[in-house]
C-alpha cells in the first residue's frame, strides 16, 4: 500500500474554513476514488493550526490519479488562493504493517 502523509500548519484566521473544506475533501475522495482506501484528517490537540492527513492508496499510480482528480485540484486551488497554508510537509511511504488485505 502507498501512504501519503501531509502535515499542514494553517494560519490561525483560516483554521475554521480549512477544517470545513478538508473534511469535505476527504469525504469526496473516499466516495469518488475507488483506490483511495483511507483518508484520515487529524488536528493537533496542543496546536489547533496543525493538521495531519493520512491517506492510503493501493499504489503510487492511484495516488497520482488522486492528485489529478478534479476535486483534488479544486481543493489545492482553494487552499493556495485563500492563503491558508503557513507550512506544509509531505511524506510518501510504503506501508509495512499490517499486510495488505489483513
Amino acid at each position: 500500500m502507498f501512504v501519503n502523509v501531509a502535515v499542514y500548519r494553517i494560519h490561525q484566521q483560516h483554521i475554521d474554513a480549512f477544517k470545513k473544506r478538508i473534511l469535505r475533501h476527504a469525504e469526496t475522495c473516499l466516495r469518488d476514488e475507488k483506490n483511495c482506501v483511507r483518508f484520515d484528517v487529524n488536528q493537533s490537540r496542543s496546536d489547533p493550526g496543525v493538521f495531519l492527513m493520512y491517506e492510503v492508496f493501493h499504489g503510487p499510480e492511484d495516488f497520482q490519479a488522486h492528485i489529478d482528480a478534479p476535486h483534488t485540484k479544486d481543493f489545492a486551488k482553494t487552499r493556495d488562493e485563500a492563503g491558508w497554508l503557513a507550512e506544509r510537509t509531505l511524506y510518501q511511504l510504503e506501508s509495512m504493517f499490517p499486510p495488505a488485505g489483513a
